[in-house]
């Protein structure tokens, strides 16, 4: 029988932060804003329905690494070495449909959330942790297990059923239309994360898909997207021409090479992480004191290390799960470099394109909204660090 398993050890350490990062980002919105609309459904029911799927991705990931021979089959983030390569293919397509629903009418902007430039926290489940962990689960763990079962092609169309049947409204689709849209859209990612071995590729498909229709419809910016897209673009172009620098020299590729880095950038990184990971934990501290006084449609004043933070309170309850979710994956980035991990940089990339959304739904609802300057700095030195690290770490 065919093996549609492909687990990296490399990826052990960003599988397993991904879904706690998603479990963090949830469970914030079942408690802040349980109520909160999303196509007829509340934030709290689709929260549990993503938390099964991420209990059930979560187990059958362990099992598979812990032993390979058990059966169904998991797709993980991919080869280390075409990390770039995944997600600059990933955003590029996602970018694509994302035009082509919007071109066509197919999309409407009644189907599920009404954007508003108002509501970031929504954009934040819908933009980010919906793509992920619908991905981690129906092409990480349901199209892998059914092609292994049931052949590629049936596996890819039966997941895609499922998926279809689960968006039946996604794009404001009627009848046939409402079905077609989302199959044909699963049956691309399905074969993509086959064709790629990563599950990253169609996870960047679905987000930037997402994303991109998110910042159409609120009207904001077009630069205001490209401050999340160009970091990819540019760091896909630094990738490719340090690793042809260095087959130069070398006979096998290197790039995104899982080897441990050396002594002087594992101390430089690591200290450098370690720093940020307690400020991290002094400026949550401050704010979630903040935020248990603040009100809804208000305007925060928030003093963090001695610098005024005006920000709205809209964006403030995005701010402080972003930044929690960003303080046990800073850690884990001390520690590897620290310790020399193989697998320091690879973790760096993938906290890199987990910050970089969400850093740009602070950066970009908070300038709408009249933040103030500051907190734009705040909220960028996280994702510099991981885009340097993962380029040259």
């Amino acid at each position: 029988m065919p093996e549609y398993t492909h687990i990296s050890k490399e990826n052990a350490g960003p599988m397993l932060l991904i879904i706690t990062s998603l479990f963090l980002l949830i469970g914030w919105i079942m408690v802040t804003v349980p109520d909160l609309q999303l196509g007829g459904v509340t934030a709290f029911q689709i929260s549990l329905t993503y938390v099964v799927f991420l209990m059930i991705t979560f187990f059958l990931y362990l099992i598979k690494y812990a032993a390979p021979e058990a059966p169904a089959g998991v797709i993980d983030l991919g080869p280390p070495e075409k990390a770039w390569l995944n997600v600059g293919i990933g955003v590029a397509v996602g970018v694509f449909i994302a035009i082509t629903l919007i071109a066509t009418a197919v999309y409407k902007t009644a189907a599920i959330v009404a954007f508003s430039i108002t509501a970031p926290l929504t954009f934040l489940f819908v933009g980010i942790i919906s793509p992920v962990v619908e991905e981690l689960f129906w092409r990480g763990f349901l199209t892998p297990t059914l092609s292994k079962f049931l052949t590629p092609p049936v596996g890819i169309g039966l997941s895609a059923l499922s998926f279809a049947l689960y968006h039946l409204t996604t794009w404001g689709g009627q009848g046939w239309v409402g079905f077609l849209t989302p199959f044909a859209f699963a049956l691309i990612l399905s074969l993509l994360t086959l064709m790629t071995e990563s599950v990253a590729t169609a996870i960047c498909v679905h987000a930037a898909t997402n994303i991109t229709i998110a910042f159409i419809q609120i009207q904001a910016t077009q630069s205001s997207a490209a401050l999340m897209l160009a970091p990819i673009a540019v760091g896909i172009i630094v990738d490719e021409i340090i690793k042809k620098r260095k087959m130069l020299k070398m006979t096998r590729m290197t790039g995104l090479c899982p080897s441990p880095p050396s002594r002087r950038k594992g101390i430089i990184f690591g200290v450098i992480y370690l720093i940020f990971a307690v400020i991290g934990i002094v400026i949550i501290w401050q704010w979630l004191t903040v935020y248990r006084q603040a009100t809804p449609g208000t305007i925060v004043d928030a003093v963090t290390l001695g610098i005024e933070l005006k920000i709205p309170y809209e964006v403030f309850s995005v701010l402080i799960p972003c930044h929690i979710v960003l303080i046990p994956w800073t850690i884990v980035e001390a520690l590897a470099y620290l310790f020399r991990a193989s697998w320091a940089k690879n973790s760096a990339v993938w906290m890199l394109l987990i910050a970089l959304p969400m850093t740009t739904t602070e950066n970009v609802f908070s300038w709408y909204l009249g933040g103030s300057v500051p907190i734009y700095c705040i909220c960028m030195f996280d994702a510099i660090l991981d885009f340097i690290a993962a380029i040259l770490g």
